[in-house]
This record gives C-alpha cells, structure tokens and sequence, in this order.
C-alpha cells in the first residue's frame, strides 16, 4: 500500500467517524443547527460509502452509480449553504 492510498483510507475513516459523533450528538441535543449538520456530512459519508462499496463489488462504473454519487455530489454546496444559513443571516437569493 502506497502513502497516499494510506492517507486517502485515513481521511474517509476520519470522514465516517465525524458523521457518527455528529449523529450521536444530534440524538443527544436535537437543534436545527445539528440537523444541519448532520445532514451534510451524512451526504459526504455517504458518498464516501457508495465509492468503497461498489469499488469492492465492481460497479463503481455503472449509469446507477455514477448518477447517484453525482446527484449526491451536487447537493453538497446547497447543504453547505443551508448550514451557513443555521448560524447567521443570508441573503433570501442565496438559499
């Protein structure tokens, strides 16, 4: 295993396990801002997952895949404005 397969492994566990305390702290202390949260990097674990699964199963190529992560891909920035919108004000043309 190369360095950066080894950092790229690293990054995406530390990916997961960011996704699983914020999930716990949601449960904890429900806010709209932990929803918020939540919700986008629930989106890039998910992701993340979608990319190691059908790598390990071989249909990282397929139409269904490739539209998936990419519609999950695109709805990041959105997310991310909604959580910048959670912590202070933004202009109504933004969201």
């Amino acid at each position: 295993m190369l360095l950066i397969d080894a950092l790229e492994l690293l990054t995406q566990g530390l990916y997961l396990v960011m996704c699983a305390v914020i999930l716990v702290q949601l449960i904890r202390r429900p806010a709209m801002a932990s929803f918020e949260i939540a919700l986008f990097f629930g989106v890039v674990a998910a992701v993340i997952a979608l990319a190691r699964i059908a790598a390990a199963l071989g249909a990282s190529q397929t139409p269904a895949v490739i539209a998936l992560t990419f519609a999950l891909v695109m709805a990041l920035p959105y997310l991310l404005l909604r959580l910048a919108a959670a912590f202070g004000e933004l202009p109504p043309f933004a969201l």
